[in-house]
């Protein structure tokens, strides 16, 4: 997603803000400029957008700590000036946690409008709900509340629209996938996500509303590339390492020159290798591209190949599905695995290149 700055992490999970958030700043600052704002309201309105945005940080919380309850890990919350996203390592395949996912997040919001209302609602009995927009300002922090209490009902509502990559889309999805199975499902939500954007587009630029214009291109855009990586995702599964392992892999051995792989990696698509034990004809280990290229920075050209020997070594079925294959790879910080039924009858190898190759064909 780009260049994203860290703020911290809570609850385990980083949440980092991407650099376009900085252009936000300076909308505010050219707003407060044009509406002849005082330092005291352009501080109000500088609040009003951090305080926005402290409510999707705690809706991306919402679909986070929902998913750590499924098991699904979250690799970071990145915020950025068109709103926020949890990254999950993966989706859930059982439809009915995707939606309970989905979800959590927009109901967050309805806690925290809840909470203001109840707050609004013990300090006063004034029309609790009515928002008069002139009267919002730092010195009135009833109109203040009453304005979060219609932001998180407006985030809530907007996050339902039922087009990627709002959450209305993952919950329409998850819904269909009961039925459907989640590739036809994802289908439709995304044909359904395109009519929603084109007519965003449509009546933003009619009425020359173009941040609705924009809005709706980016919704066209995520729902495109969200059926793409589901299509991606379902051949990975249906398609078995078999069908791109290299069964003319080269061998390194423990006491091999540095100066081979590097001459190979060089030469040839071969980057990462299966390093041998010469004495019993069985690997013992991989060669990362990543340990070959620091032994070129360091001159290392005729150290052992045992020096730089990762004693990481997975075995995998000719069988295993790429989608699978590509999993163990990141989740035990692999770069290559062996295929073969045991280590004395290895077929070939699969490394994350050949993975990536195959990806870049299939898009």
């Amino acid at each position: 997603m780009g260049r994203s700055f860290h703020l911290g992490t809570y609850a385990g999970i980083p949440v980092k803000v991407h650099w376009t958030f900085g252009l936000m700043l300076m909308i505010i600052l050219y707003i407060g400029v044009q509406n002849h704002l005082n330092v005291i309201e352009l501080g109000f309105f500088f609040l009003l957008v951090m305080t926005l945005f402290l409510c999707v940080i705690l809706h991306e919380y919402g679909h986070a700590l929902t998913a750590r309850f499924y098991k699904v890990d979250t690799r970071d919350i990145i915020i950025s000036p068109i709103g926020g996203v949890a990254r999950l390592e993966r989706l859930p395949s059982d439809p009915k946690e995707e939606f309970v996912i989905a979800i959590a997040g927009p109901l967050v919001n309805v806690v925290i409008a809840f909470v203001c209302m109840v707050i609004l609602y013990f300090v006063t009995s004034d029309n609790m709900l009515s928002l008069n927009p002139d009267a919002v300002t730092v010195d009135n922090p009833l109109e203040f509340l009453k304005t979060v209490f219609y932001i998180n009902i407006v985030l809530f509502l907007f996050n339902l629209i039922p087009a990627f990559p709002m959450d209305g889309g993952r919950v329409l999805r998850s819904l269909l996938s009961m039925k459907l199975g989640k590739a036809r499902s994802t289908q439709i939500a995304s044909t359904i996500g395109k009519i929603i954007a084109i007519l965003f587009i449509g009546i933003g630029l009619y009425i020359s509303h173009f941040a609705l214009a924009i809005i709706g291109g980016f919704i066209f855009y995520m729902a495109t590339s969200e059926n793409k990586q589901v299509k991606l995702e379902e051949r990975l599964h249906l398609t078995t390492i078999a069908d791109i392992l290299n069964p003319s892999f080269t061998k390194l051995y423990l006491e091999d020159p540095m100066s081979k792989p590097i001459e190979i990696s060089m030469r040839t698509k071969e980057h990462n290798f299966l390093v041998y034990n010469p004495y019993i004809q069985r690997p013992v280990g991989i060669m990362h591209s990543l340990y070959i290229k620091d032994a070129i920075a360091r001159k290392q050209t005729q150290a052992p190949v045992s020096k730089y020997t990762s004693p990481k070594l997975r075995l995998v079925s000719a069988e295993t599905s790429i989608f699978e294959t590509r999993q163990i790879l990141h989740l035990e910080g692999l770069s290559i695995v062996a295929v073969g039924e045991s280590l004395d009858e290895i077929v070939g190898v699969v490394d994350r290149d050949s993975i990536l190759h195959f990806m870049n064909l299939s898009n």
